[in-house]
């Protein structure tokens, strides 16, 4: 409610002294004012960490608001490099060790100047490890060469601990040759040669050649 008052002072002044008068007149109360106009509701806005193309770096922030508007608000530039700091006191000087091992030893003394030498034992043997899984089958191997047939033959004749020659399927008789100590091997026999079996005892050794089918021929 607003008031309106009226307020005069009449300042009268009789012979040598003075009066104060006071008058209120107090006016009928005004109609009251319009109402205002509605205020524009508020926005609420988030801050998010913006990053460059590569997603590693960032380089600023984000304002969004519901509003559907938004600012992007770049990092300031980065300030000048501070000034070198003082250097720092020298450090006290470090000892040079060594490490030795005497024969059969099962451990390694480290020595330093000035120092309680310091022993470092081998480690002990590691156990031994979990038998691995059984390998798959292999695959059959492939079918091998059809064998020789040999069939055996006495150039003396029969007899105990007597020398006998290996003719192969192919008809070649192999023998073995006697190039004295350390230098026997065996040898085809060829025809028309004359051969003498390598027995030692001259009793059962004898003189043979091959004929033109390979058979032997006692001389």
């Amino acid at each position: 409610m607003k008031f309106l008052i009226l307020v005069m002072i009449l300042m009268m002044t009789i012979g040598c002294g003075k009066q104060t008068k006071t008058i209120i007149i107090e006016g009928k109360p005004g109609q009251d004012g319009k109402d205002g106009t509605n205020g524009k509701d508020g926005s609420s806005c988030s801050v998010a960490r913006a990053y460059d193309a590569s997603g590693e770096f960032s380089i600023g922030v984000t304002i969004s608001c519901t509003d559907g508007s938004s600012e992007l608000v770049l990092n300031g530039l980065n300030g000048q490099t501070g000034a070198t700091g003082a250097q720092g006191i020298q450090g006290v000087p470090g000892s040079s060790c060594s490490v030795a091992r005497k024969a059969g030893d099962n451990y390694v003394t480290v020595s330093c100047p000035q120092q309680t030498d310091v022993v470092i034992y081998d480690g002990l043997e590691g156990q031994q490890g979990l038998k691995g899984d059984k390998g798959d089958r292999g695959e059959t191997g492939a079918t091998g060469q059809a064998g020789t047939s040999v069939s055996v033959l006495y150039p003396c004749g029969r007899g105990t601990h007597t020398e006998i020659f290996l003719k192969l399927s192919t008809g070649e008789i192999v023998a073995v040759y006697d190039g004295g100590p350390n230098d026997d091997r065996l040898t085809l026999l060829v025809q028309g040669v004359t051969y003498t079996t390598t027995d030692r005892d001259t009793k059962k050794n004898c003189l043979f050649k091959l004929d033109s089918n390979n058979n032997i021929i006692k001389l």
